[in-house]
């Protein structure tokens, strides 16, 4: 191989390749990489006896402010269902109902209070 030949290889072999530009009259089309969509922890539902979407007092609101408030308002809801099943006074159960709400529950200000006070009337009307 002549010497010319050989250097031309060398080269070729060891210089990396020429950046080639685009023609200046021609477009060039960059496609950018999508946008991250952000994704969002799936939220909790929270479900009381009632509607919490028209949560107006205090306490509805308090009630639908955590699923282990909601969910003890549906026990509460429940074991009144089965003790106004079984009583032979529903009048005196429905007033003995309200009066705890007013004394007792709505009393609460924080959920820890709520709790228990929704837990003692529940074994409450267990008992009936």
């Amino acid at each position: 191989m002549p010497d010319q030949a050989k250097a031309a290889a060398q080269t070729a072999t060891t210089e990396p390749a020429a950046t080639v530009a685009a023609r200046p009259d021609t477009p060039s089309t960059v496609t950018a990489a999508p946008a991250p969509v952000a994704v969002e922890p799936p939220q909790t539902v929270i479900e009381a006896s009632f509607d919490c979407g028209k949560a107006a007092s205090k306490i509805e609101k308090l009630i639908c402010s955590a699923p282990d408030t909601a969910a003890a308002d549906k026990r509460l809801a429940v074991a009144y269902s089965a003790a106004k099943a079984k009583a032979a006074d529903t009048s005196g159960l429905k007033a003995e109902q309200v009066e705890w709400m007013k004394s007792q529950r709505n009393a609460c200000a924080d959920s820890a209070c709520l709790l228990k006070a929704t837990e003692d009337r529940i074994q409450k009307l267990s008992a009936l």
